[in-house]
């Protein structure tokens, strides 16, 4: 604690400093968010704005619906990206909408260490992805490719392939990859 000499009537003139030290078990990476709102672009164009988008380098794209002046429906794309893929995505964004502005900002992101297994089911194989946190398997997720594939080709229900996996992965029918 620090005491001032001015005086003010509502408040004491303190100052209070913790010192520490940053916990980096979990290291956080840079990363851009560009978004902008999209209230003139037919929603047929955005899957393929999404294929080209990853192509250029986003790490996520994300759309959601909104409601802008005038109560006007519209739809925010949101692009995550590494610092320098910053102006080659705005660039794509502005090539491949009708937006005429967008807006950037920097945040930062912990994600958990993930590896790959495939799993062998009745369907075929399924990659699984997991994600560990201080050595511990916190998430097993079945690979959304996979299981649509699989399921197409077996011509079965997507939630089918997708419970197959997650059985097969815990009964521990897997192969490191």
């Amino acid at each position: 604690y620090g005491a001032g000499k001015k005086e003010f009537e509502d408040r004491p003139n303190l100052l209070r400093i913790f010192l520490g030290e940053a916990d980096e078990s979990l290291p956080a990476q840079e990363v851009m968010e560009i978004e902008a709102n999209l209230d003139d672009f037919s929603p047929q164009l955005y899957e393929p704005l999404m294929q080209r988008l990853f192509e250029e380098g986003a790490l996520d794209v994300t759309l959601t619906p909104t409601i802008m002046k005038k109560g006007r429906p519209a739809t925010t794309l949101g692009v995550l990206c590494e610092p320098d893929r910053l102006e080659a995505l705005a660039r794509r964004i502005f090539r491949e909408t009708t937006t005429l502005g967008v807006r950037y900002s920097t945040h930062r992101r912990i994600c958990l260490p993930r590896r790959w297994e495939t799993v062998s089911t009745a369907y075929g194989p399924v990659r699984i992805k997991i994600g560990t946190l201080d050595g511990e398997t916190t998430s097993v997720m079945p690979e959304y490719a996979d299981v649509q594939a699989r399921a197409e080709e077996q011509d079965v229900p997507a939630k089918v392939v997708h419970a197959a996996a997650l059985s097969a992965y815990y009964a521990g029918a897997r192969s490191e990859e």
